[in-house]
Order: C-alpha cells, then structure tokens, then sequence
C-alpha cells in the first residue's frame, strides 16, 4: 500500500501540537510508538486535513479496521465549521 506523504509544514505544525503526542484511542490496550494515520477518506482518496490525521499507537494502527467508528467520531469533532461545508457530501 502507498502511504500518502503528509506536506512538510504540515508535519512540523503536527508534531508541535500535544494532540499528536499521544494515541487517541488510549484504552490499555496501547503499545508501541505513535504512528500518524490518514484516517479521513473523500472520493476514494486519502486528505492532508489535520482533522483526519489522528495519532495511534503502533498497536492500534495495524487494527484501526476494528476501531473505525471511534476514529470516525473523532474526526467529526475535530471538523471546523469550513471542513463541514468543505466536505458537505461525505457520508459516514
């Protein structure tokens, strides 16, 4: 699988932010380094809006099929009012 390259800005902001220090997950079940998942899907591909890339840990990256309504109702939350409108169509 090809792993889209998230913009390097992008990447420096992220990894400033304490969001993306710690397995958003977090049930006792975490092992492993944190891993930034492209989670958000439009159209059939993968975006760069932060509010899609979530950070797992190791663990729950190879089993993020299993927790994909949880990571679902995070990215809701994180959608501002412009994502919504941007991405006005998406059905969950």
């Amino acid at each position: 699988m090809l792993i889209r390259p998230i913009p390097e800005r992008q990447r420096i902001e992220m990894s400033e932010d304490p969001f993306y220090k710690k397995c958003v997950l977090n049930n006792g079940e975490c092992k492993g380094r944190i891993e930034w998942h492209h989670h958000f899907k439009f159209a059939g591909k993968r975006t760069d809006d932060k509010f899609g890339i979530l950070p797992l840990c190791h663990y729950h990256h190879d089993h993020e099929s299993k927790y994909s309504r949880i990571l679902n109702e995070v990215c809701k939350s994180r959608m501002t009012e412009e994502d919504k409108k941007k991405y006005d169509r998406k059905v969950w």
